[in-house]
């Protein structure tokens, strides 16, 4: 590390508090003597131009999104800085623990508590909305309690400002699984209202202890947020419920407007508008909406001023008539069987579109039940390592499945178990499954590293460089992968370099060596064995 670890900017670096993709400092300012804490920006190992300026831009959005909020329930942001090529951000120092640690242990906050801390976190967005900003991962982690009633929202790592350009690539899913809106997992275009949803899952959780939607995976969890709808616990007032059940409405108008409606139910302790729970608003004994005063004629007494009708509809238009109507011929017995029959074949025609109807539901019902079913036994298969059997099950859910979003996740299940599923093949049989993995996804890095081993074992030592590093490319979406691919690669160049130095050929070694040491991760064995070559040469 440089001489300067203990120190960026002006701020003195005390002691490591929390590290993600950045690490977070607990720092000392000098200038104002006061201490802060300092986000340093961590680009990944390998990282080519483009990938460490895309990095940059995220971070410094970061600053931007939180730096232009000014709220007693947001972090400030004190400065946004560059020390010797590494960026950081110096913020507001917050004592106490994250909302996530106070639920640990816990089946839910008291009602009182839960409600005072949502109101303000919902203040917080609508805020943050009014002044272009959308969150886009609300959840216990990055909220901080500085008093048990007292949060402030952190973490802008992922926010969307809507006055600039999206650099998110269509298709990309940003967030946290658990707490994600519907239209976040389909990877779409999304605005405040996602917001409003992961706040109505982040204050279930506060009541319960629990997420409202749970499963062994992430796509079963997911699956469930778009499909499915939460069990509340008994005991859990009806205005509350209300509430959550609005602010988690599948679809996004369902939901609250802005957060600042939802601060307000909140804090009048009384259900949305329409719930039919816990306020007084539409209650039995108010005047009906559009209703108006009825009037009286001249010198008539005038009742109590609390009576009110709705106003007449016009009267109906004359209905034509055939001048001859031949129902009129008919004696009373025709009259009855005819209404009869009329009644009859009405009744059967219902009957028939509630048939209808009810078949399709149950159809719909019947998939959804098996798909979770066949995506259970997929999820079980791949952890025993039965690929064969997860990809057969991963194939048939993402065929029945009801939803873009269902098949999608699906999709990328099926890729990963064709990968694993070729590690046991050989010959034609294991590029097979290579390669209808790569129609899933062509750009994906799990299945670029995958052919790019199979070229290794092949000798195709280009082929193989190729494949890797169009794996590193993927370094934000699959980083453990692309990580990976920069070892292989690294692997390669140091053995090559090796041959290189055995036939004599000093300088094209020492350039293979070097590109060896920049291409593998950070200490890994590989930079180490190319570091101590370079010293040997360097030595000669």
């Amino acid at each position: 590390m440089p001489v300067s670890a203990n120190k960026l900017g002006r701020y003195e670096l005390r002691q490591e508090i929390a590290r993600s993709n950045d690490v977070v400092y607990e720092a000392w300012d000098p200038v104002l003597s006061r201490r802060v804490a300092v986000k340093e920006m961590v680009i990944p190992p390998g990282a080519d131009g483009t990938a460490e300026k895309d990095r940059i831009e995220r971070f410094l959005r970061e600053a931007r999104a939180a730096g232009r909020l000014t709220h007693p329930n947001i972090v400030t942001i004190y400065e946004v800085g560059e020390d010797l090529g590494r960026h950081f951000i110096a913020m507001e120092y917050l004592d106490g623990p994250t909302l996530r640690e106070a639920l640990k242990g816990t089946d839910g906050l008291p009602v009182d508590q839960a409600v005072t801390i949502a109101a303000q976190l919902a203040d917080a967005l609508g805020y943050a909305h009014q002044n272009g900003v959308v969150h886009r991962d609300i959840k216990p982690d990055n909220v901080h309690l500085i008093t048990p009633n007292l949060p402030k929202l952190t973490d802008f790592g992922i926010a969307r400002i809507q006055t600039e350009a999206n650099i998110t690539v269509a298709g990309q899913v940003f967030g946290t699984p658990s707490y994600m809106s519907p239209e976040q997992i389909a990877g779409g275009d999304i605005d405040s209202r996602t917001d409003i949803f992961s706040l109505g899952i982040t204050l279930f959780e506060m009541l319960t202890g629990r997420k409202p939607f749970m499963g062994d995976s992430v796509v079963t969890i997911t699956y469930n947020i778009v499909h499915e709808a939460p069990t509340f616990p008994p005991g859990l007032p009806d205005w509350l419920a209300a509430i959550i059940h609005k602010a988690i409405a599948k679809r996004p108008e369902d939901r609250y407007r802005t957060a600042d409606d939802m601060a307000a139910d909140l804090r009048a302790r009384r259900g949305p508008i329409g719930s039919g729970v816990g306020s007084a608003r539409g209650s039995w004994g108010k005047p009906a909406v559009g209703a108006q005063p009825r009037t009286f004629a001249p010198g008539q007494p005038n009742p109590a001023p609390s009576t009110y009708v709705f106003q007449s509809a016009p009267a109906p238009s004359p209905v034509f008539r055939w001048p001859s109507n031949p129902w009129d011929g008919l004696s009373e017995e025709m009259k009855v069987f005819w209404r009869v029959l009329v009644v009859t074949a009405l009744v059967g025609l219902c009957i028939i579109a509630l048939a209808v109807v009810g078949k399709g539901s149950y159809d719909r019902y019947r998939d959804a039940q098996n798909t979770r079913e066949i995506a259970q036994v997929a999820d079980t298969a791949m952890e025993r390592g039965d690929f064969a059997t997860a990809v057969r099950n991963y194939r048939e859910a993402g065929r029945i499945a009801q939803t873009d979003v269902a098949k999608d996740l699906f999709r990328d299940r099926l890729r990963t178990a064709l990968i694993r599923r070729s590690e046991q093949l050989t010959g034609r049989n294991r590029q097979a499954a290579l390669m209808e993995a790569e129609k899933l996804d062509p750009e994906s890095a799990e299945v670029n590293v995958a052919f790019g081993v199979l070229h290794e074992e092949r000798g195709e030592l280009k082929q193989a460089l190729e494949r890797y590093n169009k794996a590193r490319q993927r370094m934000y979406e699959e980083p453990a992968v692309a990580e990976q691919a920069s070892e292989r690669m690294a692997a390669i160049y140091l053995n090559e370099g090796d041959r290189a130095f055995r036939s004599g050929n000093l300088d094209q070694a020492r350039l293979l060596w070097q590109e060896a040491w920049n291409l593998a991760p950070a200490a890994s064995e590989v930079q180490q064995q190319a570091d101590a070559r370079l010293g040997r040469y360097l030595a000669q």
